[in-house]
């Protein structure tokens, strides 16, 4: 907290009463206490920081973002402020803005292992893994606490086994095999980075643990595990056995698949993004960026085609950027009940277009893998946002990519995606969400 309120009875008896009435408030009622805390101390780091938290509870992270920086801004850049704001910072994917805020806070604050473990977990974000273990190492040296150690350490190993140097993270997974809480990770770190088969003593390892584990590991563990010894059977070709794991698996933790709502969503897509959009906001535009991006079903071979065309030196590669998905969500969220096609208008008529492929070129060449004249974006799921894109740069390309849909679905049932991805939990979710996607890409196909 700041100087101005450090020590003053009045301030604490409010930040007080302040932390228990969110401790006993409701979810709706907590930005409200909050706020009336911030509106007594407005420029107090602390006051700005609750609010922003108690935004990001709420998942209301683009409103969260104002309010972090206020914290970082009026707390001198303190660790305790900055740390949260980067974080809100690359759920948003604003890479640039977390670099740069981390570059300062590291200039006043060289000794921070926060501040150092982040800067390392940015470029793991952005694809720079000599920086990303270089800043870790040095978050490693900074930290004497073990179980914090022992999580800078995992980090390392998983963006050593991430960039293909399994060897080199190999011994030091071993080692957090040691340490109970970190055992099961590590079990399935080595079976995925050895390509073991169910003859492996990993594999016997794995089986023993889901014996003595059947009514204490937690439900993920479970998970983890189950699908883990599903694919080490089918290496080594128990097809049957491997696909009753993942079944295990998926009845253990199966998220409902919302078909009304991703159906809305679908529809809403291809009711707005149609060609009378793009002929009102055409002369907003950017009509002369050509990006490139790389889109289709998860386990499709985007990243496979991402590789090969990043091999060529006339292109950088961002990975999965996925910076205008993330916009068109939070459009959608803000206003997908109301008149989405209007707002674009007016966000196009307020120069917005132009404004998000300028922040788009800037963290594009902070996360290219080469200075290159081709922008290079691997982000599946921006198949969603290929009219956005197109409203805003006509002249970006698409390569959709497409593989036999009975074997993307094997291989999405069998890898631990993210609850979030309901179609990857059943055959028919997945089928709905499959066939949807193919209407949806017809409907691009007819535009541009």
């Amino acid at each position: 907290m700041s100087s101005q309120y450090l020590q003053t009875p009045t301030y604490e008896r409010a930040r007080d009463q302040t932390l228990a009435a969110l401790r006993l408030g409701k979810q709706n009622q907590k930005l409200e206490i909050a706020r009336a805390f911030l509106d007594q101390f407005p420029r107090d780091p602390f006051a700005n920081q609750l609010v922003s938290q108690v935004l990001v509870d709420a998942n209301r992270l683009a409103e969260s973002v104002t309010f972090a920086q206020f914290a970082a801004q009026y707390g001198a850049l303190a660790p305790q402020y900055v740390v949260p704001l980067v974080h809100i910072y690359l759920k948003l994917a604003l890479y640039e803005s977390a670099k740069g805020v981390l570059d300062v806070a590291l200039t006043k604050y060289p000794a921070s292992k926060d501040l150092t473990k982040l800067m390392g977990q940015l470029y793991s974000h952005i694809g720079k893994p000599d920086l990303a273990i270089r800043f870790l190492k040095g978050s490693l040296e900074l930290t004497s606490a073990l179980a914090e150690r022992n999580e800078i350490l995992q980090s390392i190993s998983n963006v050593m086994a991430k960039s293909n140097r399994f060897a080199e993270a190999r011994p030091i997974i071993e080692h957090l095999k040691q340490h109970s809480a970190l055992r099961l990770w590590a079990l399935k770190s080595l079976a995925e980075g050895e390509k073991a088969g169910s003859e492996s003593s990993i594999a016997n390892e794995i089986e023993s643990e889901l014996v003595k584990g059947s009514q204490t590991l937690k439900a993920s563990d479970k998970v983890e595990l189950h699908l883990t010894l599903g694919r080490m059977k089918e290496r080594s070709g128990n097809y049957e056995e491997a696909y009753m794991h993942w079944q295990r698996a998926r009845g253990i933790i199966a998220p409902h698949y919302n078909v009304r709502s991703h159906q809305k969503t679908f529809d809403k897509l291809r009711t707005v993004f149609i060609e009378e959009l793009f002929a009102k906001t055409r002369a907003h535009s950017d009509l002369l960026t050509e990006p490139v991006f790389i889109i289709g079903m998860p386990r499709s071979g985007t990243s496979l085609m991402e590789q090969i065309l990043d091999s060529h030196p006339l292109v950088g590669s961002t990975g999965e950027l996925g910076r205008f998905g993330k916009i068109l969500n939070a459009l959608l969220v803000a206003h997908g009940n109301g008149n989405l096609a209007e707002t674009m208008v007016q966000e196009a008529e307020q120069g917005r277009l132009k404004q998000w492929v300028a922040e788009f070129q800037d963290v594009a060449r902070l996360m290219a893998s080469k200075p290159a004249p081709i922008i290079l974006d691997q982000t599946p799921f921006q198949f969603l946002a290929c009219g956005f894109i197109h409203m805003c740069m006509p002249s970006a390309r698409f390569i959709n990519m497409n593989r036999q849909p009975a074997d993307v679905f094997i291989s999405t049932y069998q890898n631990n995606f993210d609850s979030k991805l309901e179609y990857a939990f059943s055959q028919e979710a997945f089928a709905h969400y499959y066939m949807e996607r193919e209407k949806l890409m017809n409907h691009w196909h007819t535009l541009f």
